[in-house]
């Protein structure tokens, strides 16, 4: 069987000085590639069916990994539209992800090689588990956000796919949704996920943020550790706002004295959303703020 699902890790490479003598091999190499495993009719064709059949079948509950497939396959293709600026192989990109969607997510969001979702890990004795299922997800997330992106930056192909930007950002927000809510549920601790630990990818972002739509400001920070008081949840999650949500606050440790701080700031008419102790520093600095204007005093 040939790998055909890493197109996306050879475009971004070789990487050569364009004097360097090793430009025209490397230059060689990666034409030769893109046109063999991107742009040939072999690779819309059989390359391309054998990764999308992996999620027919259920391939993977063999305890294989064709699931990364039609990810990195169109992650490749993605990456290859752009830099060629080729709109037809972007509107060919866009409908197959459009297709794949119809065909393979289920109403609760999943798509997945695996029929048995569950299948993430731990074992019984609660050791992680060798399992790709979680790990394969990501790319097909990854690729859902590649295409939407294609359809939504070209207006000439937002007409020809009428749509396509959001039904596939709608698609990759599901299977993120149900994604965390899996996790949520079952309690599963993101290192016990299978293989590679699952999701180290920056890709669940795109989706929780809607490609960063949804975000506004011009600097942002960057943190993964869960309350230490309260339910873990993204009420109690960082970065942690004022009232007036003009105070945010990443912090680790633990404020000894923060319910005596919250009992004072509420007295004074402030308001709280979380359980945690953290969110009484965004809060106290705000309160300061507004008496002073001055950061640095509060």
């Amino acid at each position: 069987m040939t790998l055909r699902g890493l197109a996306f890790l050879a475009l971004v490479g070789p990487v050569v000085d364009p004097g360097s003598s090793f430009a025209p091999y490397g230059q060689y190499k990666l034409e030769r590639f893109v046109e063999e495993r991107v742009l040939s009719e072999r690779a819309k064709g059989e390359y391309y069916d054998e990764a999308a059949n992996a999620f027919r079948t259920h391939y993977d509950d063999n305890g294989s990994w064709q699931g990364e497939y039609w990810g990195k396959t169109m992650l490749g293709a993605a990456a290859t539209a752009a830099l060629r600026r080729d709109r037809d192989l972007g509107e060919w990109i866009v409908r197959k992800a459009v297709a794949f969607v119809d065909e393979f997510q289920r109403p609760d969001g999943y798509i997945c090689t695996y029929s048995d979702e569950n299948a993430i890990g731990p074992n019984p004795d609660g050791s992680e588990r060798f399992c790709w299922n979680l790990w394969s997800r990501k790319y097909t997330l990854w690729a859902l956000l590649e295409a939407s992106r294609l359809a939504e930056s070209d207006p000439e192909l937002a007409k020809r796919v009428p749509g396509a930007a959001e039904k596939l950002l709608g698609a990759a927000r599901r299977l993120m949704d149900h994604w965390i809510g899996q996790m949520e549920k079952g309690k599963v601790k993101i290192d016990k996920t299978g293989y590679f630990a699952g999701i180290p990818s920056m890709s669940v972002l795109k989706a929780l943020t809607d490609n960063g739509r949804s975000l506004t400001g011009t600097l942002g920070i960057g943190h993964t550790r869960w309350a230490t008081h309260g339910e873990p949840n993204d009420i109690n999650s960082h970065p942690h706002l004022s009232e007036g949500r003009n105070i945010a606050v990443v912090h680790n440790g633990i404020i000894e004295n923060y319910v005596e701080i919250k009992e004072f700031l509420i007295s004074q008419g402030m308001h709280f959303s979380s359980e945690t102790d953290t969110e009484v520093v965004a809060q106290l600095l705000e309160y300061f703020y507004d008496s002073c204007g001055d950061f640095m005093a509060s």
